[in-house]
């Protein structure tokens, strides 16, 4: 069994107060005009703005992310990538109120890929609102060795979806909204990498 495979059923849970202001901070990064308040729900996949994976700065990888071994299993690739995740909403998450997310790895994969060997990893997020399960998401990250020429054009996703909607962000609401979701990812500021 290899090392990163213990990390498979790794569990752990955090709480955040699902403070307005932060919500009304995403409100003016977008350029919207309501005004969040306690007890309001709050907007679907905004959770992102709550739950964080914090990691002190000497335990930071060379991407922005927590070091492999930190957070997430430490798979022999480096590069950290998003490749796809889904979102079930059961019940509002509320302004003013606490909430708890228990994250679970899930699965790791290896990969044989054109750019080399990958390794995808399988997160599942459940988040509790009063109890109750109020969403459930899984994320799949891919890790690949640092290239030294740029990928290949990623193939467009499929029109499956239920919901669309196209946002142009500027450098500073690229700022603005790394910054509210504490995502310090080197993608978000580093125009090379």
């Amino acid at each position: 069994m290899n090392e990163w495979q213990e990390w498979i059923g790794r569990a752990s849970s955090t709480t955040a107060w699902l403070d307005p202001a932060q919500a009304n901070r995403m409100v003016a990064t977008l350029d919207r005009t309501e005004v969040f308040r306690s007890g309001d729900a709050l907007p679907p996949a905004w959770h992102w703005l709550y739950f964080h994976d914090v990691a002190r700065a000497t335990d930071l990888g060379e991407d922005g992310h927590p070091a492999l071994g930190v957070v997430m299993p430490p798979v022999p690739a480096r590069r950290r990538m998003w490749a796809g995740g889904s979102l079930q909403f059961h019940a509002p998450l509320i302004l003013g109120k606490s909430a708890e997310r228990r994250t679970t790895i899930h699965s790791i994969t290896p990969k044989q890929g054109r750019s080399g060997a990958l390794w995808f990893v399988s997160v599942e997020h459940a988040l509790y609102a009063g109890g109750r399960l109020a969403l459930s998401e899984t994320q799949t990250l891919v890790y690949r060795d640092a290239a030294l020429e740029p990928s290949a054009q990623a193939p467009l996703a499929p029109n499956a979806a239920d919901y669309t909607a196209r946002y142009a962000l500027d450098s500073t609401a690229l700022f603005r909204y790394s910054a509210l979701t504490f995502n310090g990812h080197r993608i978000h500021y580093d125009l090379e990498y």
